[in-house]
C-alpha cells in the first residue's frame, strides 16, 4: 500500500504523518502501530496470523506476542474500538487478527492488471509482469543494493544462488531489472537481454551469446546493426574487447542489462569443454567491467563448478554472490493475496465455517514450506 492516505472505516490513515484523524480530531500513532495497521488493512477481512505480522513489520518472527499485543492495544485506543465487540480490529483467537472496517485508498491499487490470471502457476515471471510479482520486496532490495555495490566497485556483474524452482528467474525478471529501468542512477536500463543456457543445445556458448548481443542497442539505435550473429559470434571468441567497448558507455549510466539465466546448463552442455566455460565467463567478467551489467542465475548444487572459475570466485570475494533464501510466512500471503488483489478479484468464503479461500491457502502454503524446512534439517 503506497500511498499516504487512505480511509478505514469512518477514519482517514495519514500513513506519512503516522496518524488518524476524523474531523477535528487527530490522534498520533507510534510508527510500528501504523507498520501493524497498513499491514491489516492491505488484506481486509483476512485473518493474518500474528508470526506474518511480526515478519513484515519488525523483520523477524522470534520476538513472541508481545509487542503485537502493544500495537494492537494502541490502535483500539485510538479507533475508540472493542476487543471484546470489535467494528475495526478483531482477534480471532489462535489464528491472528482481522481488519473488519471498510478500507478505501485514495490511489487504488485494485484492478490494475487486466491481461489474463494473476498467477503464473510454474511459470516465471518476466518484465511485463512486474505489477503482480509480490513477496520478494526484501529479496528483491538486498539484490538492488548487491548489485549497485558491484557497479560501484567497478565491475557490474552479480550471481542469484537457490535451489531450482526457488523463483531465481522470477526475482530477476520481474522483481530487479524493472526497478532498475529507467530513471537517472548509476544503472538506468534502456535494453534488457537475455540468453537461458538451457536452450543451448548443441550449439556452442559464444554462438548463443552472440544471438543475444545481436539485438543490443542505446538510445533507439542497434549497436551491431548489420552485423550477422555469425559474425558477433566470431568477434567474442577472437576479439571480446572490442564487443564490450562497443556495448559499454564510459562516464555515463549502465543502460544495458544481460541475464544469462540456468547457468548449470553450461556444465553439462554436450560439446562444451572446460575450456569453453571459462573463457565465456571471462567474456562475461570483460562486459561488465565495461559498465554492461551482467546478472547469472544458478542452482545452488552446481556452487562447486561455479567456484571453480576463477572470475566467479573473485566475484564472491566481492560479494556478488547472492543467495536466495525460501519465502516466509508474510512473502507467501503477499504471493497468494496481492496478485488478485490487484487484478481486482476476491476470495471465496465458506459460509459454514467463515473461512475465506485465502486464508487456507496460506495456511496450507506455511504448513507445506515448515515440513519441507523440517525435512531439509532431518
Amino acid at each position: 500500500m503506497k500511498q499516504r492516505m487512505f480511509r478505514f472505516g469512518e477514519w482517514t490513515v495519514d500513513v506519512a504523518g503516522n496518524a488518524l484523524s476524523q474531523g477535528d480530531v487527530r490522534i498520533p500513532l507510534e510508527p510500528r502501530a501504523m507498520d501493524v495497521l497498513r499491514y491489516l488493512c492491505r488484506h481486509p477481512g483476512a485473518v493474518i496470523p500474528a508470526e506474518e505480522i511480526l515478519q513484515a513489520c519488525w523483520g523477524t518472527a522470534e520476538l513472541g506476542d508481545n509487542p503485537i499485543h502493544k500495537a494492537i492495544a494502541q490502535l483500539r485506543r485510538a479507533l475508540g474500538d472493542s476487543s471484546t465487540e470489535p467494528r475495526y480490529i478483531e482477534t480471532v483467537r489462535k489464528r491472528g487478527y482481522r481488519a473488519l472496517a471498510d478500507v478505501v485508498e485514495e490511489e487504488e491499487q485494485a484492478g490494475i492488471w487486466q491481461d489474463g490470471s494473476p498467477f503464473r502457476g510454474l511459470e516465471a515471471f518476466e518484465e511485463n509482469h512486474a505489477a503482480i510479482f509480490f513477496g520478494r520486496m526484501q529479496a528483491t532490495t538486498r539484490l538492488r543494493e548487491t548489485v549497485l555495490d558491484q557497479v560501484e566497485n567497478g565491475c557490474a556483474m552479480a550471481l542469484v544462488l537457490g535451489p531450482s524452482g526457488s523463483g531465481k528467474t522470477s526475482l530477476v525478471r520481474a522483481g530487479l531489472l524493472p526497478q532498475l529501468t529507467g530513471g537517472d542512477g548509476p544503472v538506468a536500463l534502456s535494453c534488457l537481454l537475455h540468453m537461458d543456457c538451457a536452450d543451448l543445445g548443441g550449439g556452442d556458448l559464444f554462438g548463443a551469446l552472440a544471438a543475444v548481443l545481436v539485438d543490443a542497442e542505446r538510445d533507439g539505435v542497434y549497436l551491431f546493426d548489420g552485423s550477422s550473429a555469425e559474425a558477433l559470434a566470431g568477434r567474442l571468441r577472437s576479439d571480446p574487447a572490442s564487443v564490450a567497448l562497443r556495448l559499454g558507455a564510459v562516464d555515463s549510466p549502465v543502460r544495458i542489462a544481460v541475464f544469462v539465466d540456468r547457468l548449470e546448463a553450461i556444465f553439462r552442455a554436450p560439446n562444451t569443454t572446460a575450456e569453453d566455460r571459462a573463457r565465456f565467463i571471462g567474456v562475461l567478467d570483460l562486459l561488465a567491467t565495461h559498465q554492461v551489467l551482467v546478472m547469472l542465475a544458478c542452482r545452488n548444487d552446481f556452487y562447486p563448478e561455479l567456484i571453480a572459475l576463477p572470475e566467479l570466485m573473485a566475484l564472491k570475494a566481492r560479494g556478488g554472490h547472492f543467495d536466495l533464501e525460501p519465502p516466509d510466512g508474510a512473502d507467501i500471503a503477499q504471493m497468494i493475496r496481492l496478485p488478485a488483489r490487484a487484478a481486482g478479484l476476491t476470495f471465496e468464503v465458506d459460509h459454514t465455517t467463515g473461512a475465506a479461500l485465502d486464508d487456507v491457502l496460506c495456511d496450507e502454503a506455511r504448513g507445506v514450506r515448515m515440513r519441507c524446512l523440517c525435512c531439509s534439517i532431518a
